[in-house]
């Protein structure tokens, strides 16, 4: 069989099309890794388990691309508003990413 290139998107999606892909031979799938803590701002925790950034990159940047979540974290700022509330965001956080990789992308 036939061996399958994976690519290390270096979270960076934006220069990743099926044109540029296009002359690379064989299978080819792009490895994505998503962390939401690293941003600038903490936000707060119910809106980072809506994982709204992670949906619109799955569904309209990658949706063409023959994508592997390799990773998605469930980490979040500890400044992030929520974050020691006792709730059971971690749960709902990775039900939320889990579904959306699921229905999205070519593996995870």
């Amino acid at each position: 069989p036939e061996a399958i290139l994976v690519l290390d998107t270096c979270w960076d999606m934006e220069r990743w099309t099926m044109e540029a892909l296009r002359d690379v031979p064989g299978n080819i799938w792009l490895d994505y890794h998503h962390y939401q803590c690293m941003g600038n701002e903490a936000g707060n925790v119910q809106e980072h388990c809506q994982a709204v950034e992670f949906e619109g990159l799955l569904t309209e940047k990658m949706q063409s691309l023959p994508v592997i979540i390799g990773e998605f974290s469930l980490a979040l700022p500890p400044s992030a508003e929520g974050y020691g509330d006792g709730t059971a965001w971690p749960k709902q956080f990775f039900q939320r990413q889990a579904s959306l990789a699921e229905k999205h992308a070519s593996a995870w």
